[in-house]
């Protein structure tokens, strides 16, 4: 665990640049704000609907099971034949299998009918014995207990029944999803149209992965990031490469690119140095700031715009940064433009493993790793890396996110904190 750690304050941090800053809670709120659901629809087989938008509820066109079906491989019985005290011991008829018919020529009463699982039930028949309580002898099969009604026999309508919703409008599809739909017989489903996201970085220093770098360069790791991350909020996503550090260039390109899309998504150049260009850019092109710059830490030179009928997100160029821009604020504005509900995060609790003192002015994210749980299983967790934006080394090794809000100036060891888990931690 991390003993108390005290960090250096900024420039950024002043109270003066603090108060000139946008709460994150409003920010979220504005850039869901630009954005508008998407009210087309295509249909989609199911097994590719897996990340889309159901455009409306899927109903179940009958019970499910369909039918009573065998829980075991055993005896199909009717306890009605049980008189008496045991043992009994019934003539033996059958098989059957799964996907066999459960017509049977019922000469003989009483009788046991040997059943696979997953077979249907014969009509009549209502409870079925595992093979393992049963004994086999010439004469016939040997029960030594009274079964009880109902045991083992999967009922028609007892998971679903007919006519209940199966998935509703506005929800974003999954694996188990498209399992219960494909079972319910819906080879396809109406989806929402994916929303058209454009995905640029910009910065001369940026070179394609794969490609030579010369003095001075690095591979661009925040493209690749935010392709991956819009692709799988469930966007039609766009590679537009990396935009040179120009102003005539930046605003020429966004004019050329923006209608295309719904959503226009960078990263870089969005603070105030000589080279952060999106920002004049995007007003050069036509375009309109929303808004600039939001208490948050790391992540503070977000910006947020429209041209046309295109919003634009700038994200930092730092890459943890990039990330938490992107799961804070462009993911709900993905899932929104998909006519779904944006998701929420921040709503676990954790209790913090580590000592810290702060500044306070701006709400602060970090990767956390899990150590332990407490007496009643909340995920005591460390504090990875020591605050810097530009490392996703930390995000990589992390169990999650934490958060300490923007009043608090210090975290004590077992502290509670709010934090979003990974789907890969406790």
């Amino acid at each position: 665990m991390f003993d108390t750690l005290a960090v250096p304050v900024c420039g950024c941090d002043r109270p003066e640049q603090v108060n000139t800053l946008m709460p994150v809670d409003e920010a979220v709120r504005r850039a869901h704000a630009m954005v508008k659901p998407m009210r087309g629809t295509e249909l989609v087989v199911v097994s590719e609907a897996a990340g889309r938008t159901m455009a409306k509820a899927a109903h179940a066109p009958r019970p499910m099971p369909f039918f009573n079906n065998s829980a075991m491989d055993g005896f199909a019985i009717r306890t009605v034949d049980f008189d008496g005290s045991g043992p009994w011991i019934l003539p033996i008829m059958g098989p059957i299998a799964a996907g066999a018919s459960a017509l049977l020529p019922l000469s003989v009463s009483p009788i046991a009918v040997r059943i696979f699982t997953g077979a249907p039930v014969p009509r009549g028949f209502d409870a079925v014995v595992m093979h393992e309580d049963v004994g086999v002898e010439e004469e016939g099969a040997v029960f030594q207990r009274c079964p009880q009604s109902g045991q083992n026999v999967r009922s028609a309508g007892e998971d679903i029944k007919r006519g209940a919703v199966l998935v509703t409008a506005g929800t974003q599809i999954t694996a188990p999803h498209i399992g219960l739909l494909a079972a319910n017989g819906y080879s396809a489903v109406n989806v929402v149209h994916k929303p058209r996201i454009g995905v640029f970085s910009t910065g001369d220093e940026l070179v394609e992965a794969g490609q030579p770098l010369s003095d001075g360069q690095i591979y661009d790791a925040n493209k690749p990031l935010l392709l991956s991350l819009a692709n799988a909020a469930g966007a039609d996503v766009t590679d537009l490469g990396i935009v040179a550090d120009s102003l005539a260039d930046t605003a020429a390109f966004i004019n050329k690119v923006c209608g295309e899309f719904d959503l226009l998504l960078s990263s870089g150049a969005v603070s105030v140095g000589g080279h952060d260009f999106i920002k004049p850019a995007l007003e050069q092109a036509g375009g309109k700031v929303a808004f600039w710059r939001v208490a948050m830490k790391p992540g503070k030179p977000v910006m947020f715009g429209q041209i046309g009928d295109t919003a634009i997100a700038g994200l930092p160029g730092n890459s943890l940064a990039a990330y938490l821009g992107f799961k804070l604020f462009v993911e709900g504005m993905i899932a929104k433009l998909a006519d779904r509900a944006p998701s929420q995060f921040f709503a676990d609790r954790a209790i913090a493993g580590f000592a810290w003192i702060r500044r306070t002015g701006r709400i602060e994210y970090f990767p956390v790793k899990v150590c332990g749980v407490n007496e009643v299983g909340v995920p005591i967790v460390d504090r990875l890396g020591h605050g810097g934006s530009a490392s996703l080394n930390p995000l990589c090794q992390a169990d999650g996110i934490a958060v300490v809000q923007a009043g608090d100036d210090r975290i004590q060891c077992g502290q509670a904190l709010a934090w979003h888990p990974f789907c890969n931690s406790v």
